[in-house]
């Protein structure tokens, strides 16, 4: 990877989540309000998307070929803005209050989208479209997975043929208030171009096989120790995700699915572990409480370092034993949990 794709990816980023809001000096990474969705629309995105004017004081306007992003990075294809909204049904309201409340939006799921025709009710702004016809894909944000439907609009390639876009994400909770996410990358349209490019391609290969031949090696010679390790690898790994989900889904983003504390835990095995964020959940009881858990999970990682003592450690005969130690010292965990004010 060449280092001017970290530049790149900076500059872009700093570009749309930085630039002030000209009203009240916010930006991006700081919207929490409906109405910065349209003050971001209004003052940063448009000029950061189409660089029609150059720099000089009398506002030059530029070549159709110079109306890059920052002069330099050409749009491949027009920007879209994308919308999915929730059916003003989607949730039951009490007896009691439905005097009060006539509609009801639920927390965001594809069950529940509203595919109905709205404003004006003519072109795909206004038009639902499901994720096959519009050839999309789900997206991960902060407070759900989105389907690829929903209504868009294709816009132009400078100021005057645009209207709105949605170039990073904002979310609408129910509870009200905005929360944006963002996601920037730099990727190669074409991964092998050079010599050099084509060596890492060959070493690529020879590392694929020199990996997938150790593998079955491995297994050949000791499947049914391997098999034991891997049981109570899975036995420890579980437990780190799913007690890191119930001590911090509410409180630490990485936390706050199963699936993403899995994603946690497998980055914890790689040394990538953000200690400070579960500290800063201020909870000490819980942060010790996790702390002897990542303890056993270490230590059960490092018995794979020596082969003959993990064949021995966990050879089937042991196996049992070890294991209800395992569970049990889970079990204890999850009582204290329990019982933690």
């Amino acid at each position: 990877m060449s280092p001017n794709m970290y530049y790149l990816t900076k500059v872009i980023s700093e570009l749309f989540l930085e630039s002030p809001y000209e009203d009240t000096r916010n930006n991006v990474k700081g919207s929490t309000q409906i109405i910065d969705f349209w003050r971001f629309e209004q003052y940063v995105l448009h000029d950061c998307l189409f660089w029609e004017k150059w720099y000089d004081n009398d506002g030059t306007p530029t070549l159709q070929e110079d109306r890059n992003v920052l002069y330099e990075n050409r749009l491949l294809g027009s920007p879209r803005m994308r919308m999915l909204r929730v059916r003003n049904d989607s949730c039951v309201v009490h007896d009691d209050f439905k005097s009060s409340i006539s509609e009801c939006y639920d927390v965001y799921s594809p069950q529940v989208e509203d595919k109905r025709s709205f404003g004006v009710m003519n072109g795909t702004a206004w038009n639902y479209f499901s994720e096959r016809e519009l050839g999309g894909s789900s997206h991960w944000g902060l407070l759900a997975t989105y389907s690829g439907a929903g209504s868009y609009a294709d816009l132009g390639t400078s100021q005057a043929e645009s209207r709105a876009v949605m170039a990073i994400v904002f979310e609408f909770p129910a509870t009200g208030g905005m929360i944006p996410s963002w996601s920037f990358r730099t990727v190669k349209l074409l991964r092998y171009v050079t010599t050099s490019d084509y060596f890492i391609f060959v070493c690529e290969i020879i590392f694929t096989v020199f990996v997938v031949y150790c593998l079955i090696e491995e297994i050949l010679e000791c499947s049914k120790d391997v098999a034991g390790f891997g049981i109570m690898f899975f036995i420890v790994f579980f437990a780190f995700a799913q007690l890191g989900y119930l001590l911090f889904g509410t409180v630490v983003r990485d936390f706050k699915y199963i699936c993403k504390s899995c994603i946690y835990a497998a980055e914890a095995y790689f040394g990538r572990f953000q200690f400070l964020r579960i500290g800063s959940s201020k909870s000490n009881s819980r942060t010790h409480l996790f702390s002897k858990l990542c303890v056993l999970f270490f230590f059960v990682l490092m018995r794979k370092g020596d082969p003959r003592p993990t064949v021995n450690w966990l050879s089937m005969d042991s196996l049992q034993l070890n294991s209800i130690g395992s569970i049990a010292f889970l079990w204890i965990s999850l009582v204290q949990l329990a019982f933690m004010d």
